[in-house]
C-alpha cells in the first residue's frame, strides 16, 4: 500500500488516519481503532473523486485537478467528510471547524451584498486609492492592557478584538505605516490616509464618527464607490 493511500494504524496510544493534503501528509488522530476506521471510510466515501492511491510524483497534479473540479481545497473536502459522520469525528472538532468556516463565508457574502447595495461596488488595491475616493474597508480593533488600540471611541466591548467597517472620503495622499516601525501600536502595515466624514459600524450595527486615525492594511479588501465624472 502506498504511503499516500488512506490508511489507519496505531501509533503509541493513538489510532490515526493518514491522507495527503496538498503536498503534505495530514494525520488525523482518533481515540480508538473504531473511530479511525470510521474516519478512513468517511473520507473514502465523502471524497470519492480523489485518486487516493496516486504516487508522490502525481500528487501535486491530482490535488490541483481536484480543486479545479470541486471548487475547494482537498483538506476542506476531507474535513467536511469527517464532519458528516459523527463516529469519524468523536470530538466534534471537524464539525465545529466547518460550522465556523461556513458562518464566516456567509458573513462575508452578506458584507459584500451590503456594500454593493450602498454603492461601494469596486474592489481596489490600497495602492490605487486616490484623493477624493469614497472608500469602505474592514478594520480590526485590538485590545491590549492599555485598552483598545487603533480607534476611539469604541468603549470596552466584549472580547479581545472587534471588527468594524470604516467608511470615509480620502482627502490626501496616504502615509506609509509599518507594524515593525512607525505603527507597532496598531500592528498594521499599510497606508494611513487623511479622511473626512469618517464613520465606523460594528458587527452589531452600532456606529459612530471615527475619531482616531487608522491604517488601511495592505491586505485589506478595500471597496470604493465609482469615481464621479
Amino acid at each position: 500500500m502506498s504511503n499516500l493511500d488512506i490508511h489507519s494504524e496505531k501509533r503509541g496510544e493513538w489510532h490515526v488516519v493518514t491522507v495527503p493534503a496538498g503536498i503534505r501528509v495530514t494525520v488525523y488522530s482518533l481515540p480508538n481503532k473504531k473511530a479511525a476506521v470510521a474516519a478512513r471510510d468517511a473520507i473514502a466515501a465523502g471524497v470519492p473523486d480523489f485518486p487516493w492511491g496516486v504516487d508522490k510524483d502525481g500528487l501535486k497534479a491530482a490535488v490541483g485537478a481536484f480543486v479545479e473540479s470541486q471548487g475547494m481545497p482537498l483538506g476542506e473536502a476531507v474535513t467536511r467528510a469527517l464532519a458528516a459522520v459523527p463516529a469519524a469525528d468523536p470530538g466534534g472538532w471537524n464539525r465545529i471547524s466547518i460550522e465556523s468556516m461556513d458562518a464566516s463565508r456567509a458573513a462575508h457574502r452578506a458584507f459584500i451584498e451590503r456594500e454593493n447595495a450602498d454603492g461601494y461596488t469596486e474592489l481596489v488595491k490600497v495602492s490605487d486609492i486616490e484623493t477624493g475616493d469614497e472608500i469602505s474597508f474592514k478594520y480590526t480593533v485590538t485590545r491590549t492592557r492599555y485598552g483598545f488600540t487603533g480607534m476611539a471611541p469604541l468603549g470596552k466591548g466584549p472580547g479581545s478584538a472587534r471588527t468594524v467597517v470604516v467608511r470615509a472620503t480620502v482627502t490626501g495622499e496616504g502615509r506609509v505605516m509599518t507594524r515593525s516601525g512607525n505603527n507597532y501600536d496598531e500592528g498594521v502595515s499599510g497606508l494611513r490616509f487623511p479622511l473626512t466624514d469618517a464613520t465606523w459600524t460594528d458587527e452589531n450595527g452600532s456606529s459612530g464618527p471615527l475619531e482616531a486615525a487608522v491604517t488601511v492594511d495592505w491586505l485589506a479588501g478595500v471597496r470604493r464607490r465609482p469615481r464621479k465624472g
